[in-house]
């Protein structure tokens, strides 16, 4: 298929016909849709001639034409109508006229009107809400049982294939087989005892088989008791019901599911010669690591013996002696010498404390400030004279700006009566306002009758404004 498609892909540019594009679709869909069982619901049922069948299969998603040739038909054992549950074994084709794909059936099998269907998905719902279908509750099938237990006819040619596989596989298998009657009103409660004596009786691995057959064949599988007894089993199962293409609900609650009974002994055992072959190897690895810890253990030993400690023991004893010696005196001088320094030390501490040593001490620290207090007296003398001086200058340019002398001089002070502020010019008076003048001996309230906007000239000879 993929290969068609990227056939097309890459010769888009050449226009196919749409007989040659069908003709293709057709042969695709023949060579890779051959051999197949398809399961679904009949509708639009046409006989044509009473000969040709022509129908509808479908299920809850889906629907595909189907056609059953005269020549098929007529092995069929009951009547194709609509409403009807069936299995389809067949391949797929195209209708060219119509460009439509459509199931070629060959066989035909009647399932039901649909119920037991209904009740197998409601069924199956449930216990999966139970965790019947959880891979975590699988268990595992042991590489080599001791005991294989098998629980299906012994009729038929199921235990034929079981025991044609595990003699391929192990030659001295024991097998227990319990007979049961596969399907039928009976064959339920005969397979949930089966599974309670093969467990009792202590086998390894349960292997459930049986051939194929249509859904009320393989009814007896997928009831809930059977589940609940293959699901409480303490043995690991191994379902193979029907045919490849059959999954019963047995198969889904057993530990592992196998395609036939076939595969089913197959993975009941490990093959005998398989695992000759890999104990073998472990063998042979276990050897070559044993061989090579004993060889590395060897040259240790050879090592540690070629130690001088071990050929001339009583030099290194004599060498650590002499070592020890060595040290000792080391320390005994370092000792000596530690213990002088910190005498002396002792001895300058005492010293100091001594009272006619600090009494002397305190002497000379006096003399030394009579004599520093000698050196800095005049300095800070000189230093107060400098800076007396400059103060006297600064109060005597702080007294000729002072205010006041220019008062005493002749000058006046003009202020507003209502905010007190300083007049400099006639444009901030009014006339008729009040105002202070203040003297060197007192002030005047005064009124202003006219403002003269002339600026005065000062007489210096005779000390006044003209």
């Amino acid at each position: 298929m993929e290969y068609f498609l990227n056939n097309i892909n890459n010769n888009s540019q050449e226009a196919l016909s749409v007989s040659e594009l069908t003709a293709r679709i057709k042969n695709t869909l023949s060579n890779h849709f051959t051999g197949l069982w398809v399961r679904g619901e009949v509708s639009n049922f046409y006989c044509h001639n009473k000969r040709h069948l022509y129908f509808d299969l479908n299920d809850a998603n889906a629907k595909i034409r189907a056609v059953m040739f005269y020549s098929d038909t007529v092995n069929l054992d009951f009547k194709i109508e609509n409403g009807l549950l069936l299995n389809l074994f067949g391949s797929i084709s195209v209708y060219e006229k119509r460009g439509e794909y459509q199931l070629i059936a060959e066989k035909a099998q009647k399932v039901s009107s649909g119920e037991l269907l209904l009740a197998l998905e409601e069924l199956r719902k449930k216990l999966n809400k139970l965790g019947y279908f959880d891979p975590a509750c699988k268990k595992p099938v042991p590489l080599l049982p001791q005991k294989i237990g098998a629980v299906t006819s012994v009729g038929g040619s199921v235990l034929h294939d079981i025991i044609t596989v595990l003699d391929k596989r192990f030659g001295n298998f024991h097998l227990i087989v319990r007979n049961v009657n596969v399907q039928g009103k009976t064959s339920a409660d005969e397979i949930c005892e089966a599974l309670d004596d093969l467990e009792e009786f202590g086998v390894d691995v349960i292997i459930i088989a049986r051939g194929g057959g249509s859904f009320e064949d393989l009814w007896a599988f997928n009831t809930e008791k059977v589940a609940k007894k293959v699901f409480d089993c303490k043995i690991p199962v191994i379902s193979a019901v029907g045919h490849e293409t059959d999954r019963t609900i047995c198969d889904d609650v057993a530990d592992v599911r196998a395609a036939t009974p076939s595969v089913a002994a197959a993975l009941s055992i490990m093959n005998k010669n398989d695992f000759i072959i890999k104990i073998s190897e472990i063998n042979g690895r276990m050897y070559k690591v044993q061989k090579n810890k004993i060889n590395r253990a060897f040259r240790e030993i050879d090592y540690l013996i070629q130690r001088r400690i071990f050929r001339k023991p009583k030099s290194i004893i004599l060498k650590n002696i002499q070592d020890f010696e060595m040290t000792n005196k080391y320390f005994l001088e370092k000792s000596e010498t530690v213990f002088k320094n910190k005498t002396s030390i002792l001895n300058h501490t005492i010293k100091l404390l001594d009272r006619k040593y600090i009494i002397s001490r305190i002497n000379n620290s006096r003399i030394a400030v009579g004599n520093h207090y000698k050196k800095l007296h005049p300095l800070l003398n000189l230093d107060f004279a400098n800076k007396k001086n400059r103060l006297n200058m600064l109060l005597n340019d702080l007294n000729s700006l002072n205010p006041v002398k220019a008062v005493e001089k002749g000058f006046a002070v003009l202020t507003d009566t209502e905010n007190k502020k300083y007049i400099k010019s006639i444009s901030e008076v009014n006339e008729g306002q009040e105002i202070n003048i203040f003297l060197k001996d007192g002030s005047l309230l005064s009124r202003i009758l006219e403002k003269i906007n002339k600026k005065p000239d000062w007489d210096g000879k005779n000390d006044q404004w003209n």
